[in-house]
């Protein structure tokens, strides 16, 4: 059996229940808070939007979902952790960048051999692991299990190499 990291802890795989593997919390597309026709973000109010539907979807027998929001698309884990917290739904958090062309500019001059850096501490450390104690699901559940950091490494490199950030 394989545990796997949520925002609350470390949870035994086959205890996920119900699972939606790409449902986002929250998303924010570059530049979208300059838009002045836009809606202003409320914290309140979105965070008291997220944690109703999470309880909805409680209803539906689903207790766990997958958070895929990219660093450059407003990932923000305190946020997720909170609605998690206040809904009682697992979300587990991932690592990776957008590969649209208009929202990559975060990291589209940064040397791959960078990226590789912050993906391999993302999985070691965690994701955004200075905000909030938070694990990418991962390769296993030893976040000092040097095959795992090996093998994720290397799975990201592949990924770099293909020219698109691997989402893990």
């Amino acid at each position: 059996m394989t545990d796997v990291q949520s925002t609350d802890g470390k949870i035994a795989s086959n205890k996920m229940g119900k699972t939606l593997i790409h449902e986002h919390i929250y998303v924010e597309f570059p530049g979208w808070r300059f838009d002045c026709k836009a809606p202003k973000f409320v914290r309140a109010e979105a965070m008291s939007r997220a944690v109703d539907k999470l309880q909805e979807l409680q209803s539906y027998g689903c207790s766990t979902i997958v958070d895929p929001c990219p660093m450059d698309l407003g990932r923000d884990v305190e946020f997720v952790a909170e609605v998690a917290q206040r809904s009682g739904t697992r979300i587990i958090c991932t690592t990776g960048v957008y590969t649209d062309e208009t929202a990559r500019m975060a990291v589209r001059w940064q040397p791959k051999e960078d990226l590789i850096d912050l993906y391999v501490k993302e999985l070691t450390e965690g994701v955004q692991a200075a905000q909030a104690n938070v694990h990418p699901a991962g390769l296993c559940d030893d976040t000092t299990c040097k095959v795992c950091v090996e093998q994720g490494a290397q799975l990201l490199a592949v990924g770099m190499r293909q020219g698109r950030a691997a989402l893990v």
